[in-house]
């Protein structure tokens, strides 16, 4: 009888924890347009759907809605920001990729001081891992080499953000009386990036492939920094620093 009652735990208990997972009120705070489409994708028979790329649309939906809201008072920012958090790794947790790299996005937003760059790195790494590659008749040393470059690719990813990252910083500080980043720093960074490429082996076609990939998947991130740095502050040189200082770990290593 326990073990039966144990079974039923196990059975149910997941579904009870992710029934209510939706709020109303939340759905509330949607423009119209978005709320209309949630409610046409995501809203069957007086239910929720609680599927990871129904949560992943609520979430960063909140979030934009709020980042893009001058009125906002910081408090009102942050309760925003963390509900949108709280529905992003849910879905992140079902298995959501594109959750996974907007978390990494709002990890890395330096808005009112929320950035965790661990958090955003490990995110990032997330969204960008591949599952093992499954090759017919293949030997183990062959398997191992392909998970050996995926894993090496996921570096070089990460690497290429945050390269673009320094980038936006320079571009912003070549007309500025306060830099973020010099002409001399930017080329040596440039440099060791490059020859973190060359000793990962890296080709220009391969390169131009990771960077389209990154660009596109950034777009979102690169407008929310563009858009931070017309106004130079401490909060931007704080946060420059910690990319900085993440990008020379990644390619020294």
């Amino acid at each position: 009888m326990k073990f039966l009652n144990k079974l039923i735990l196990i059975i149910i208990l997941p579904k009870l924890l992710f029934s209510n997972v939706v709020n109303i009120d939340d759905v509330n705070l949607l423009k119209l347009n978005d709320k209309n489409i949630f409610l046409k994708k995501c809203y069957e028979k007086k239910e929720f759907k609680n599927t990871p790329k129904c949560l992943n649309f609520l979430g960063i939906k909140i979030f934009l809605n709020a980042y893009y809201n001058n009125e906002l008072q910081e408090s009102e920012f942050i309760k925003l920001y963390k509900k949108s958090i709280y529905y992003l790794e849910i879905s992140a947790n079902k298995g959501s990729k594109e959750a996974s790299r907007n978390l990494g996005w709002l990890y890395s937003n330096g808005k009112f001081n929320l950035h965790n760059f661990e958090k955003s790195s490990a995110y990032f790494k997330k969204s960008i891992k591949k599952e093992g590659v499954k090759v017919i008749k293949a030997d183990k040393k062959e398997i191992g080499l392909k998970n050996i470059e995926n894993n090496n690719f996921s570096d070089v990813l990460l690497a290429i953000t945050l390269i673009n990252k320094v980038k936006i910083y320079f571009e912003y500080s070549k007309n500025n009386k306060y830099k973020y980043i010099t002409n001399n720093e930017y080329e040596k960074i440039n440099k060791n990036f490059n020859a973190f490429l060359n000793s990962k082996k890296v080709s220009f076609n391969k390169f131009s492939e990771l960077e389209k990939i990154v660009l596109e998947d950034n777009k979102l991130i690169f407008t929310f920094l563009k858009e931070d740095l017309k106004n130079f502050n401490k909060e931007n040189m704080a946060n420059y620093n910690k990319v900085f200082v993440q990008l020379k770990k990644i390619i020294n290593n």
